[in-house]
């Protein structure tokens, strides 16, 4: 259960990472997956077949026409037909795709279907802050009513485990596992020429969390009149506006792109010398992962799961969430040569080969799902 799911794009990480695990699930596993037709925040349907189910590879994709409460029940039946044994929900906010699902789970609707829930970072300390009296009250609601007996949960590191059990519960049930991805298994070559004239970018839904405005004024207030590219989603319209206001400010030359769909993302960040990503935290960081297989270095604030990766390899900077910060960062890169900068690469090429070695053998999470399955039931 996903409220996006290609060919979606607008959503960002969760969608990749979503995909990945259906993509790469094992023969022995019946998967489907249950979404909207639409994208956020879209108002076409992104299929020609809508509320029916497609085939997605080996799996089965039913794209709902969640726009229409009849589509919503419609979807809903569709569950129940399915006879799950296991209920996986990609967010813990969504009303139509895990609060509902929860609810009807608590009344058996769902027989004695598992529900796990992927919180996506949602339950970290600053994306608890946005919209914070209502999520309050929501969760209120879930502890009085038990929506969460018989529930585990999927963190894609320690620190939201962490982030989980706090909201949740000591006794939570949570699987750790780092997000799926369908990246290349060697990263990608350092283009001849790289780093002579720095490309900065932003790669990200354009909203607070993620701090762009952050990165734009830290770039402002080193004086070098280096263009920052931005390719994402503008999620929320006054934030890019605040965005725009401040390249204004500090005479940044802001550039918004178009939205990169997932196949372009590899090509567009090759050819990238340093991206730029002020986050108030990320559970995985998607787009890390993506960064380094291109052999982009990053630059990054400490709320990330990479912060060791990137400071042994040196694939980039590690920078605390702040304005003087993250200025005297850029200048220390901007100063670089353009072998140096290259050398920065390399150290993104490092940080992958590791990263990937690491996490290549590790289990699909659908067997770790189920291996959680006795523990649950009891």
């Amino acid at each position: 259960m996903s409220p996006h799911f290609p060919p979606a794009v607008q959503a960002g990480g969760p969608i990749r990472s979503l995909d990945a695990i259906v993509s790469s699930a094992p023969e022995r596993y019946r998967t489907r997956v249950i979404t909207s037709s639409r994208d956020l925040n879209g108002d076409e349907d992104l299929v020609g077949t809508v509320d029916s189910w497609v085939p997605y590879g080996r799996a089965q994709v039913y794209y709902a026409s969640t726009h229409r409460a009849g589509g919503v029940v419609q979807m809903w039946r569709q569950l129940r037909a399915s006879r799950p044994d296991y209920i996986y929900c990609n967010s813990y906010w969504s009303p139509t795709f895990t609060q509902a699902v929860l609810m009807l789970a608590r009344t058996g609707y769902f027989g004695r279907a598992e529900v796990v829930v992927a919180p996506r970072g949602e339950f970290a300390v600053g994306a608890l802050g946005r919209h914070a009296l209502r999520k309050k009250v929501l969760m209120r609601v879930n502890k009085l009513l038990g929506t969460h007996h018989r529930v585990s949960w999927q963190a894609a590191s320690v620190h939201e485990e962490q982030d989980i059990r706090r909201v949740i519960g000591d006794d939570a049930v949570v699987i750790v596992q780092e997000d799926a991805t369908l990246l290349p298994q060697h990263p990608a070559s350092v283009p001849d020429g790289a780093g002579e004239e720095p490309h900065l970018a932003f790669l990200g839904r354009v909203m607070e969390h993620k701090g762009l405005h952050l990165a734009i004024e830290a770039l402002g207030r080193t004086g070098h009149r280096v263009p920052l590219v931005v390719y994402g989603p503008e999620e929320s319209a006054d934030y890019a506006r605040r965005c725009r206001e401040v390249a204004l400010q500090f005479s940044v030359d802001l550039r918004f792109a178009s939205v990169l769909h997932h196949d372009e993302v590899a090509t567009a960040l090759n050819g990238v010398d340093l991206l730029l990503l002020p986050t108030r935290g990320e559970s995985f960081g998607h787009v890390v992962a993506e960064a380094l297989a291109a052999a982009c270095p990053v630059m990054i604030t400490p709320e990330t799961p990479w912060t060791e990766r990137i400071r042994d390899h040196g694939a980039g900077y590690v920078v605390e969430r702040d304005v003087d910060a993250w200025t005297t960062a850029l200048n220390r890169y901007l100063a670089l040569s353009a072998e140096q900068r290259r050398a920065v690469r390399r150290g993104a090429q490092s940080a992958y080969r590791h990263w990937w070695d690491e996490t290549a053998a590790q289990p699909h999470f659908f067997d770790l799902m189920a291996a959680t399955g006795e523990p649950v039931r009891g």
